[in-house]
């Protein structure tokens, strides 16, 4: 079984581990040449911490710039996705409306075809066919929650 690589490895660790040491080995051998040993130890200490402290703050000011992007990003998506959720709710919700008025509308030409009229009762069915409809598309104009299918219960039948 092959194992799944994260994007925080213990890899990931080691290099940053090796980086930090060369760096600030770099920057001990840097202030060294820059004072030529003329430091007192807490001279050289107190440069160190003010140093590593502004790096720190530095390193932790752009990881939380990215945090916020990355956040912004996946709410951006979350956003996306509800909207597309919301279409397609709506979108099924209005194929469903004009389907049944479709089938009336069927009915009336199969009356037309096998009697050559359209009975009294098949126009008052699809009178009452339009007046859901008419009903049911005020419902979907009226949705304030267009992502949630509980938004839509009135529209379809039960």
């Amino acid at each position: 079984m092959k194992k799944k690589k994260t994007a925080y490895s213990a890899w990931t660790l080691v290099i940053v581990f090796i980086c930090t040491a060369t760096i600030m080995t770099a920057y001990e051998s840097f202030k060294e040449f820059l004072f030529k040993g003329t430091l007192t130890p807490w001279q050289s200490h107190s440069i160190t911490i003010i140093v590593t402290s502004g790096i720190a703050t530095i390193t932790a000011s752009i990881m939380r710039s990215w945090l916020i992007m990355i956040y912004s990003k996946e709410k951006d998506i979350e956003i996306k996705e509800q909207s597309l959720a919301s279409f397609e709710l709506i979108l099924s919700a209005v194929n469903h409306i004009v389907n049944n008025v479709l089938n009336y509308l069927q009915v009336i030409r199969i009356d037309m075809d096998e009697y050559g009229k359209v009975h009294d009762d098949t126009i008052k069915l699809f009178e009452e066919s339009l007046k859901d409809a008419d009903k049911q598309m005020k419902i979907l104009n009226k949705i304030k929650t267009p992502y949630d299918p509980e938004s839509y219960t009135d529209i379809y039948p039960r």
